[in-house]
């Protein structure tokens, strides 16, 4: 992962998907890199439905995602969840999506960032 391909996309911050995330999202996410809201570079702890006890989380950027990414991220976890995809995009617009720390490498940012 280069500082090359976070400015291909125009990505302040990414996360770069693991195996395991690689496997969840194949296909989905161009070289792998997810963009992250800045401020989750460091994850957080939250409680996710479905899942038990607290996860470590970073949000995805929903609006650094092209129409046609956001639109097949909609579809999958819609699939995933038997959730109305309008209500996962009403809720990725509004809140974020969260990203388990557990399905990611590492982060990366631009450090033009800090400049």
């Amino acid at each position: 992962m280069s500082v090359e391909q976070l400015r291909k996309y125009r990505y302040a911050a990414a996360a770069v998907l693991n195996d395991e995330g690689m496997n969840l999202f194949p296909g989905l996410f161009p070289d792998n890199l997810v963009p992250i809201r800045v401020e989750t570079m460091i994850s957080r702890a939250t409680e996710l439905d479905g899942l038990e006890g607290e996860h470590q989380v970073h949000i995805i950027n929903f609006w650094s995602l092209t129409p046609q990414t956001q639109n097949k991220l909609v579809d999958a976890l819609a699939g995933k969840f038997d959730v109305d995809p309008e209500e996962i995009r009403k809720d990725a617009e509004e809140n974020g999506i969260p990203l388990r720390h557990s399905l990611v490498s590492h982060i990366a940012m631009d450090p033009r960032f800090f400049l």
